[in-house]
C-alpha cells in the first residue's frame, strides 16, 4: 500500500515537473500565445456574425413590411 503511494506521489511530481519545463520551454509559450489569440479572434468573429445576423433579420424584417405597404 505504502509503496503505491510512493509510485504516486512519484508520478504526481514528474508531472508537475513536466508541465513546469513545458511551460518554461519557449516553443510551448509560443503555441500559448498563438492559440489564445486564436480565442481571441473567435470570439470577435462569432460576435461580428451574431451582430450581422441580427442586421439581416431586421433588414428583412423592415423590407417585408415595405413591400407589404406598396402592395
Amino acid at each position: 500500500n505504502q509503496a503505491v503511494t510512493t509510485i504516486d506521489n512519484w508520478n504526481t511530481l514528474c508531472d508537475q515537473g513536466v508541465s513546469v519545463a513545458m511551460s518554461n520551454n519557449s516553443d510551448i509559450q509560443n503555441i500559448m500565445s498563438i492559440n489564445n489569440s486564436l480565442k481571441t479572434k473567435t470570439t470577435t468573429l462569432r460576435n461580428a456574425t451574431t451582430n450581422l445576423r441580427a442586421k439581416f433579420a431586421l433588414y428583412n424584417i423592415n423590407r417585408n413590411v415595405s413591400i407589404n405597404i406598396n402592395n
